[in-house]
C-alpha cells in the first residue's frame, strides 16, 4: 500500500508566476490532492477605490494585472458606465473590442509557452512567446505601452486608431493566423505534450461549473461559457461562438483556449476596417 507525504512547494519557486504555497499529497510519484495557501499579493485594492476620485481608479484596476492590465480597465469603465447610464460611442466600443483581442491573445500565448515550459518544451516556450511579441508591438503601436495600456476611460477611449494602422492591423492577420495554427498543430498533435497532458488533472463538467472556473478551463470541461456571448463593447456584432471541448484534462485546454482565441481575434480583425466614424471616441 502507498504511503502519503505532503510536501511544501512555493510560495517562491522558479516555476510560479506569482508567489502562491501549495501542500502537495503524494502517493508514491503522484499528486493526489493539492492544498493552496493564497493572499501573498493581497495589495488592499478595494480599500483604496474608497480614496481615489471613481475616474482615477481606472488606473488602479488597470494595475490589478500586468497580463490583462486593459481588460481589468475596461471591465471597471463598464460597470460605472452601467451605474451612471452613460452611452459610449460605437466607435469606442470597436477600439476597445480590438485592444481586448490583442490582450487576450499575448495572453493565451503567454500562457500556453509557459505550459510548455513546464513540460520541458524549450523550443515550443520560445515560438509562443515570439509571436506574443508582435502581438505586444501592435499594443504598443497603438496605446504607447505592452503591459500598461492606459487607453480606456469612463465613457470611451483615450486614443484613436488610424484607418492606416487598422489596414496594416488587418493585413498581418492572415500572416499571424498561420503562425498560430502552426503553433496550435504542435501542441495538439506531437507525442510529447499529448503523453503530458492527455487524461490529466480532469475536471468534469458539473465540477467545473460548481467551482467557477472560466475561459478555457470551463470550456475544455463541456461548459459552453464565453462573455463575449453576452455583447459587451461590439462583440454583439462579431458573432462570436465558444469553442468547447469535453474531455476536461489539460490537453483539452489547448483548442479551447488557443483555437478560440485564434478564431476570435481573426473576426475582429476583419471586421476593423469597418470601425465606425466617430470623432467622439
Amino acid at each position: 500500500m502507498s504511503k502519503r507525504i505532503v510536501v511544501p512547494f512555493g510560495p517562491q519557486h522558479p516555476v510560479l508566476p506569482e508567489p502562491i504555497h501549495l501542500d502537495l499529497v503524494l502517493e508514491d510519484e503522484l499528486v493526489v490532492d493539492v492544498v493552496p495557501s493564497i493572499g501573498y499579493i493581497h495589495r488592499g485594492l478595494e480599500q483604496l477605490v474608497l480614496k481615489r476620485e471613481f475616474t482615477e481608479y481606472v488606473y488602479v484596476a488597470e494595475r490589478i494585472c500586468g497580463i490583462c492590465s486593459f481588460m481589468h480597465a475596461l471591465c471597471y469603465s463598464q460597470g460605472i458606465e452601467h451605474i451612471m447610464n452613460i452611452e459610449v460611442p460605437d466607435r469606442a466600443k470597436y477600439l476597445r473590442t480590438i485592444w481586448s483581442e490583442c490582450s487576450r491573445l499575448h495572453s493565451h500565448l503567454l500562457w500556453l509557452g509557459l505550459f510548455a515550459d513546464g513540460m520541458g518544451f524549450e523550443n515550443l516556450f520560445m515560438r509562443s512567446w515570439q509571436l506574443r511579441e508582435s502581438v505586444l508591438d501592435v499594443l504598443e503601436d497603438t496605446t504607447g505601452g505592452r503591459v500598461i495600456q492606459g487607453t480606456c476611460k469612463v465613457g470611451g477611449v483615450r486614443r484613436d486608431i488610424g484607418q492606416e494602422k487598422l489596414d496594416d492591423m488587418h493585413r498581418t492577420l492572415d500572416t499571424f493566423e498561420e503562425n498560430c495554427r502552426d503553433l496550435g498543430d504542435v501542441f495538439l498533435n506531437d507525442g510529447s505534450v499529448k503523453y503530458r497532458l492527455q487524461g490529466l488533472s480532469v475536471i468534469p463538467r458539473d465540477d467545473a461549473y460548481a467551482l467557477g472556473a472560466a475561459g478555457p478551463t470551463a470550456r475544455a470541461s463541456g461548459v459552453a461559457m464565453d462573455h463575449r456571448e453576452t455583447g459587451y463593447a461590439a462583440y454583439g456584432d462579431l458573432g462570436f461562438k465558444p469553442v468547447v471541448e469535453t474531455a476536461g484534462d489539460c490537453y483539452a485546454g489547448v483548442p479551447s483556449g488557443s483555437e478560440s482565441s485564434t478564431r476570435r481575434s481573426t473576426s475582429s480583425g476583419g471586421r476593423s476596417r469597418g470601425c465606425p466614424k466617430d470623432p467622439s471616441t
